[in-house]
């Protein structure tokens, strides 16, 4: 998990989302944060 707690760190300094960071805040219902995650393994 030491290095997924570095990667977040380092999505956060971006300025801005690029085509494969998209930033999201104030999402709290699990559903819909399940299937982003699970998006991930598409691309």
């Amino acid at each position: 998990m030491e290095n997924l707690d570095l990667l977040v760190k380092e999505f956060c300094k971006l300025p801005d989302e690029t085509g494969w960071v998209e930033f999201k805040h104030n999402n709290d219902e699990p559903h819909m944060i399940g299937e982003d995650i699970s998006a991930l393994d598409t691309i």
